[in-house]
């Protein structure tokens, strides 16, 4: 009998299979695709990558469905082989040993992460796109490096400038809270005031730059200079004052209090008024006249020694 005639006779209905009469149902189930057995598209997918080939065990008896298997063989890794029982294929088993391996194209694979949901699936789309960004910033680097090769030929200084900024960039700032921009402002009012420097200077576009460069973090709230010529200078005042009044409290025996005049580089007469006590050949002075000249405080110079006494 040519395959797929049914045999005459008394004797159940049997079709040839390569030589062999089988039952209708075994037949079936060597002819269908994958023995018959129904699988959703996510799973379909996977079961595309793989030829499959019916095979029947051989037996004395009357063959059954028991002794239908199927042989998967991937189409990309011909090592890839599996063989399984009638209607005991697992899809979801043989999609990590498609990601597994190396045979096997990356389009594929890719393929397959955008229709499962699947672990393994996962796991290898995040690794790929780490490989990928990684390889993208080793051409990156390698076209910046590149650039500033060609660049420190044409034009040197926008090179050293270019440099100078990335090193800047590469560093890790973290941010400042209310009480750590507090204090540094009041060290800032400290070299400020006692320095004499213009108030003008915190304006300055360089000296912003520099603020920068050394904290990124307090340039953002660097103040301007009104805000520490006013407020920020009246609390330094009133911290000193403090300070010298304990001072004088704590050196024993009675105050001496001068009066000195002079005339300024502009011609204008001023009087400053002084309290001290003799501690040896030591004396603690304190300006009593302070006053406002647009955007600068003027004081004496005693007075700085005061504070840093």
């Amino acid at each position: 009998m040519s395959d797929g005639d049914a045999s005459d006779g008394n004797s159940q209905k049997t079709y040839d299979w390569n030589g062999r009469n089988v039952p209708k149902n075994v037949y079936k189930a060597l002819k269908a695709p994958f023995r018959g057995q129904q699988f959703g598209s996510e799973l379909q997918k996977t079961l595309d990558c793989f030829d499959e080939t019916p095979q029947l065990l051989n037996t004395l008896d009357t063959p059954t469905v028991a002794c239908v298997r199927t042989e998967l063989v991937c189409k990309y890794d011909s090592k890839l082989v599996s063989t399984v029982a009638c209607h005991r294929i697992n899809a979801g088993k043989l999609l990590p040993k498609l990601f597994k391996s190396p045979n096997v194209p990356d389009e594929v694979k890719l393929g397959l992460c955008n229709h499962s949901r699947a672990k393994c699936a996962i796991e290898w789309k995040s690794a790929s796109e780490k490989k990928r960004k990684a390889e993208e910033a080793v051409d990156e680097e390698a076209l910046n490096l590149a650039e500033e090769e060609c660049e420190a030929v044409a034009n040197p200084h926008a090179s050293k400038m270019r440099k100078r900024q990335s090193i800047l960039d590469a560093r890790t700032v973290f941010s400042l809270g209310v009480e750590e921009a507090t204090v540094i402002t009041y060290f800032l009012s400290v070299f400020f005031f006692a320095c004499r420097i213009p108030w003008a200077i915190l304006d300055n576009f360089f000296f912003r730059e520099f603020v920068r460069a050394l904290n990124p973090a307090y340039h953002k709230i660097l103040h301007h200079r009104d805000a520490l010529r006013t407020t920020h200078l009246d609390m330094l005042y009133t911290e000193v004052q403090e300070n010298v009044e304990c001072c004088l409290d704590a050196i024993p025996g009675k105050e001496t209090l001068g009066l000195d005049g002079k005339t300024d580089i502009r011609g204008r007469s001023t009087v400053n008024v002084t309290r001290s006590k003799q501690a040896g050949h030591l004396y603690v002075l304190e300006n009593g006249i302070r006053w406002r000249e647009g955007a600068h405080w003027q004081v004496p110079c005693w007075y700085r020694a005061a504070y840093y006494w």
